[in-house]
């Protein structure tokens, strides 16, 4: 059987030039085209990774492969790569570095409660001073805390110093009671402390009172090991023994808020910090040591929540109109997180926040976010005419 008359054209051939035909031969009888090699697939870590290699005019394809060269060859161009030596060293090193820095990577983490006790004000010319006591709590935390309500009330541009409990309270400090309210009516009436607070030009003033405790050492010991080979060569074990000592750590702190503009109680905080330090000793092989330690902070979460609850309890949260009906409006805010709303309404020199129908005013005593974004009404109000 015959081909067909196919038109022979030339790639440089215009439209309109002569096109000459000739008989193409029949399919059996043309010549085959040059192989290409196969497609080999290599899957490393789940991910199929395609390689293609075109053959050239004359080239030969592959010769098949036993299965055995096959898993030789799989062995040492495997995803990992490198022998057995290259990849037991690799183990050991990284079997150190978690055992160095895993540890070291743990967090404390705190919970905090505030209640407001009477509305207050801010402005930029106030100044906030942060007592710490007692005496040696003082000296170890007392920039710590007043680094911490400085960065909650940042966006008031307030002036907040550390002040020493001595320069306030005199040569007792420590016979202040946090929590008894009628003891701080009498202070805030006496004048020998109204003279020095006003010496010292405060308008606000933080008291917080720092406690921590350590338990006891619990230790445990435990054995571990593991190991293996690539395919088709020998195998290694790594073993050891590791010896920890945990101890469970704990913050208090109770912080009063003074508005001594007001001569009164504004507010009231208290927070507590958890963590858990470790520290111990891998023994490799029970000959190689290989310390590892952490010693996360309780206090730093505590501190932290007690800033926020400070700059909280600055701001009244209502959702009764009426309350804020002799204020005057400033702005509108909208947010889901409520630390990031009392930043919104210090930054606008507000004091109160008027929440819409369905947010209850406890909302922010509740949690730190919000189910939705929550579109507030700021208004900023004199102390005296708020309820």
């Amino acid at each position: 059987m015959h081909g067909e008359m196919k038109p022979l054209r030339d790639a440089s051939m215009k439209p309109g030039d002569a096109v000459e035909l000739r008989e193409s031969a029949p399919s059996h009888e043309r010549p085959r085209r040059p192989r290409e090699k196969r497609r080999r697939w290599r899957v490393c870590h789940g991910a199929v990774a395609s390689q293609v290699r075109h053959g050239r005019q004359n080239e030969r394809p592959p010769r098949p492969r036993s299965p055995k060269a096959v898993r030789a060859d799989e062995s040492r161009t495997s995803c990992g790569g490198g022998s057995d030596e290259e990849q037991y060293s690799a183990w050991l090193i990284t079997f150190a570095v978690v055992a160095l820095t895993l540890m070291g990577c743990a967090r404390g983490h705190a919970t905090m409660i505030w209640t407001r006790l009477a509305p207050t004000s801010l402005s930029p010319r106030d100044v906030v001073g942060v007592i710490v006591v007692p005496a040696a709590a003082e000296q170890e935390h007392g920039k710590k805390v007043a680094k911490c309500v400085e960065s909650s009330l940042a966006e008031a541009r307030m002036d907040v110093r550390n002040i020493k409990a001595s320069d306030v309270f005199g040569d007792d400090p420590a016979s202040l009671s946090l929590a008894d309210d009628a003891a701080w009516r009498v202070l805030l009436s006496d004048r020998d402390f109204r003279s020095r607070v006003a010496a010292l030009g405060l308008t606000h003033l933080v008291v917080a009172f720092v406690s921590e405790t350590t338990g006891s050492p619990t230790d445990k010991t435990e054995f571990g090991g593991g190991g293996g080979g690539s395919r088709g060569g020998p195998g290694f074990i790594v073993f050891g023994l590791d010896v920890t000592s945990t101890r469970e750590l704990k913050a208090d702190v109770q912080a009063v808020v003074v508005d001594l503009k007001s001569q009164r109680l504004a507010a009231r905080v208290s927070a507590t910090g958890w963590a858990t330090s470790h520290s111990g000793v891998v023994m490799l092989y029970f000959l190689i040591p290989i310390p590892h330690w952490s010693s996360p902070s309780s206090f730093d979460p505590a501190c932290k929540n007690v800033g926020r609850g400070i700059a909280r309890a600055m701001v009244l949260w209502t959702s009764d109109p009426e309350t804020l009906s002799a204020c005057d409006f400033v702005g509108v805010v909208k947010d889901d997180d409520w630390d990031h709303m009392v930043k919104k309404v210090l930054r606008l020199r507000g004091n109160a926040v008027l929440l819409p129908e369905g947010v209850h005013a406890d909302a922010p005593m509740l949690g730190d976010k919000f189910y939705g974004g929550v579109e507030a009404r700021i208004h900023r109000c004199e102390t005296e005419r708020l309820r």
